[in-house]
């Protein structure tokens, strides 16, 4: 099932399928919840920027960006700027 906040993005440069959420600052839960995966959230001003500790690597996420979950379940934050740029919702 597709969670309601939850939407499925197309790189436009490759056939590459991701599920992504924004962080407004404002959808904490729905953050968490996303990321599920993760080992741990370490929220410094969580209206502001936390960080997300994966297995590999510990990922900043500032207000506006995309933290993007790829087809592996790999994630990535993709700046606001960049996630318009390259990625187009396909449902």
């Amino acid at each position: 099932m597709v969670k309601q906040y939850l939407h499925i993005y197309s790189k436009i440069t490759s056939p590459t399928f991701v599920e992504a959420v924004q962080w407004t600052g404002n959808n904490w839960n729905e953050v968490k919840e996303f990321c599920n995966g993760i080992r741990y959230m370490n929220s410094f001003r969580p209206d502001e920027q936390f960080i997300i500790n994966t297995k590999t690597c510990d990922l900043c996420v500032v207000r506006g960006d995309w933290i993007v979950k790829n087809e592996k379940g790999k994630f990535n934050v993709v700046s606001s700027n960049t996630f318009n740029e390259y990625y187009t919702e396909i449902n």
